[in-house]
């Protein structure tokens, strides 16, 4: 006997939904891509460093090719990363947000490594560090726990101004800041810590999440909520 046009279509469109849920893929986790290449300062290329990026979840950790390069896909949310090998200095980037997919591109520079945290008093009666690094506490308004990593050859502090110096001429080795998903390099770097504000000099190098740099022998910026915006 044959199926009238309504059974059919009835049908067909029974077996129509049944395969389609039966097909239908589960809901895939939102991801970031994160891509970039270490080199010691004078741009040559550095395999084997193990760049390990850490969050509430997880920890995952991707090691750089024979060109430098590394590449790793992660889940959404926040994350510290760092960078490091034998006989250089590590790289290490505080808490960043991620909550959007997207393509980050983090380009490392590692210097020769260096005694850490040597504490000299200088002849003004203040302490001076050198081959230090450190973290700084910058919360957003919204609570989120930012802060502000510094590396340095050489650290001085007056009051609120903490004082930083690279040595470029002799070991390429300069001020390097991130913040959130900015980071700089420059010679000099003094930092206001009670407004906030950060100024840079000589051989500024500025990096965004894009990998885009800027070059400037100066700028000022405000350290707040995640953002380093330039100061006028």
């Amino acid at each position: 006997m044959k199926l009238s046009a309504i059974t059919l279509i009835v049908a067909l469109s029974l077996c129509v939904t049944a395969f389609g849920q039966a097909v239908t893929p589960p809901s895939a986790a939102q991801t970031f891509h994160v891509r970039g290449a270490v080199t010691d300062p004078l741009g040559a290329v550095i395999p084997g460093v193990d760049v390990t990026f850490n969050s509430e979840q997880l920890t995952r950790t991707t090691t750089t090719n024979a060109n430098g390069k590394y590449e790793i896909d992660l889940p959404l949310g926040g994350y510290t990363m760092k960078a490091e090998r034998r006989d250089f200095r590590t790289y290490r980037r505080p808490l960043f947000l991620v909550p959007l997919p997207a393509n980050l591109t983090f380009d490392i520079s590692l210097p020769v490594g260096k005694m850490v945290n040597r504490v000299v008093v200088g002849k003004l009666e203040q302490p001076l560090n050198y081959y230090g690094e450190e973290f700084l506490p910058a919360p957003s308004k919204d609570g989120v726990p930012f802060q502000l990593y510094v590396r340095y050859t050489r650290r001085a502090s007056i009051d609120d101004v903490l004082d930083y110096t690279g040595d470029k001429t002799r070991y390429e080795d300069p001020v390097f800041v991130a913040y959130n998903l900015f980071s700089l390099q420059a010679d000099h770097v003094m930092l206001n810590v009670k407004r906030k504000t950060l100024d840079a000099s000589g051989n500024v190098v500025i990096s965004d999440e894009t990998g885009t740099m800027q070059r400037a022998e100066s700028i000022s910026l405000n350290i707040e909520n995640g953002h380093a915006t330039p100061l006028r």
